[in-house]
């Protein structure tokens, strides 16, 4: 089976996983020697022996999920993360985290069996994340999970990263009450759903318009200059400061908005006004209170969440409130939202710190939800969707692709054709993910390109104005210096005359004097030769420094522009052969 895992995965046949890499405690070291950190949950009690053991594998973007689950109860959890690689770079690098998920998923697998105590032939149902996230690191994770299927002949679900961030609560306190509304919150989603069925039916009501309330909280940390990720760090420094202090605007909070977007969250504006507000006590030399104003912008956030939240669950009649994704975490809209629910009779289900993140267990979950619901396993051939709906659970199949599947796994000329077509497909998404990245940078190249064009269009007609203008002027002090030339000439010529005999005399002495002058400057010349070169040797080192600090800050600004407009930044690196003119 690892010989399988390691032809699909890699595309050639390769040593075995136990001599290509080793996992030990909480540390995985890849072939390449790296270290990727290894987190491994608490194991919860083994359900009955009769109930299908799930498998669940999460890879949407820098963590790389294996968990275990059967009969509700969560028997491993283990998560590598490769957050340490992308923290330099003040955010996540898709390549980089696809490469990660390749070195780590083979000793995270190995790590979550050994920790429950369970063969990989004791999976009855394997479940993974088919979307929305990273294209790359989807497709490590699908590729992994397909692989696995293959050689165990074992059903596979590609299922919505997004509601199993929901579904993961029921490992926790047990089965749901439909119907239920969900709130959905991380960097980059702040949705409301109605679910009436976590297997079969669930209904969108509102989100985000622009920024998701995880993603403004990283920004407004950029703002105050705080590690990344910076939602951690605003939600410690909002607990030290006052609430009251600064009044923040609540987006989509007017008249006419309330209805129209009655279930709809706004929170760039808000960005903004906490970006402003800080330029101006810039501006005017007083000092930052960073608490404060992290307080004032977590109480605008979270009120707008935690409202909407209350309004849906008794617009729908609604008992329950499950709460899921990273943003979930933050202490603010845990006090806030159970004030609120418990005012208007509603109980709020939040997970435990640890299921707020990205992890296996809560694909687990999903895929668990799907098997009891005795729902079809996905197709064979389906591929990573980087914008999954939220109302699409999961992959499911055509009444084509389930006989497709049927003769197939009993067909072993048939299962061999299917492994060459998943190879194939993955090749192909892979190939399309970075096909689709092109355009990106073309797009950015052009922009930049269209906003140089008109500044020097602008200027070649300012310099060719300007020209115009002065024509008259240049061509009238010429012929005015032509006549003064030729007056003066005509006036100095008896002079010239009556001065030739003592010019020539003084021509020669002067010769004279500078045949003995130069000889005598001549070592005082050398020296200041000298001195001159190990002048310009430094100003053109000098200027080489000053050369790279200016690249460094387009650099910097450049990262700045992409990230809060979310284009790709184009990188310009001088050549090392190029010394600054001095």
């Amino acid at each position: 089976m690892f010989f399988i895992l390691n032809v699909l995965f890699l595309g050639k046949v390769t040593f075995p996983v136990e001599v290509m890499i080793g996992c030990y405690s909480n540390r995985v070291i890849t072939a390449r020697g790296d270290i990727v950190r290894l987190q491994i949950q608490g194991v919860g009690k083994m359900g009955a022996m009769s109930e299908p053991l799930i498998l669940g594998i999460e890879s949407t973007c820098d963590e790389t999920g294996v968990a275990l689950v059967r009969g509700g109860k969560l028997l491993a959890d283990c998560t590598a993360t490769s957050m340490d690689e992308h923290a330099r770079y003040g955010g996540i690098i898709p390549e980089i985290a696809s490469r990660a998920h390749l070195e780590s998923f083979l000793p995270t697998l190995q790590a979550a069996c050994e920790q429950a105590g369970v063969a990989l032939s004791e999976v009855d149902a394997i479940a993974c994340a088919a979307g929305p996230g990273l294209v790359g690191s989807l497709t490590v994770g699908i590729s992994a999970a397909k692989a696995l299927a293959l050689a165990l002949d074992k059903p596979l679900y590609g299922v919505n990263h997004v509601i199993g961030h929901l579904a993961v609560d029921a490992l926790v306190e047990g089965e749901f009450n439909p119907p239920f509304i969900g709130l959905i919150c991380s960097g980059g989603h702040s949705n409301l759903v109605l679910v009436r069925d976590l297997a079969r039916d669930i209904t969108e009501l509102g989100g985000t318009l622009d920024d998701a309330a995880g993603e403004a909280f990283d920004k407004v940390g950029r703002l105050l200059n705080t590690p990344y990720p910076g939602g951690p760090h605003v939600d410690r420094l909002a607990q030290a400061g006052d609430k009251e202090a600064i009044r923040f605007p609540r987006g989509l909070a007017a008249g006419k908005d309330k209805e129209r977007h009655r279930y709809d969250f706004s929170f760039s504006g808000l960005k903004t006004a906490v970006a402003r507000y800080i330029e101006g006590l810039e501006a005017a030399g007083e000092s930052i209170n960073r608490e404060n104003i992290c307080a004032g912008f977590s109480e605008a956030v979270n009120d707008s969440l935690t409202k909407k939240a209350v309004q849906a669950a008794q617009d729908f009649d609604c008992r329950e409130i499950v709460v899921g994704g990273g943003f979930s975490a933050n202490s603010r809209l845990r006090e806030l939202l159970a004030q609120r629910a418990e005012s208007a009779g509603i109980t709020v289900r939040i997970p435990p710190i640890r299921f707020c993140t990205d992890n296996g267990a809560q694909i687990a979950a999903l895929g668990e939800a799907l098997v009891k619901a005795g729902m079809p396993p996905s197709p064979t051939d389906f591929g990573p969707d980087s914008q999954m709906a939220l109302t699409q659970i999961y992959m499911a199949p055509s009444h084509n692709d389930t006989e497709k599947s049927q003769t197939a796994s009993n067909n072993a000329q048939g299962k061999r054709a299917e492994t060459e077509s998943i190879y194939r497909k993955v090749k192909e998404n892979m190939a399309k993910s970075f096909d689709q990245m092109r355009p990106e940078f073309e797009k950015a190249a052009e922009k930049a390109a269209d906003r140089i064009k008109p500044l020097v269009e602008q200027g070649r007609e300012y310099a060719e104005e300007t020209l115009e203008k002065a024509r008259p002027y240049m061509d009238q002090a010429a012929e005015k210096s032509k006549e003064y030339v030729e007056q003066v000439a005509e006036k100095a010529r008896p002079y010239v005359l009556k001065a030739r005999p003592y010019m020539e005399q003084a021509a020669e002495k002067g010769k004279e004097y500078a045949e003995e002058t130069m000889e005598k400057a001549r070592p005082y010349m050398e020296q200041a030769a000298s001195k001159s070169k190990e002048y310009a040797e430094q100003a053109v080192e000098k200027g080489r420094e000053y050369a790279k600090q200016a690249q460094q800050r387009l650099q910097e600004r450049s990262q700045a522009r992409k990230t809060d407009s979310n284009e790709p930044s184009v990188t310009v690196e001088p050549p090392d052969d190029v010394e600054p003119k001095s």
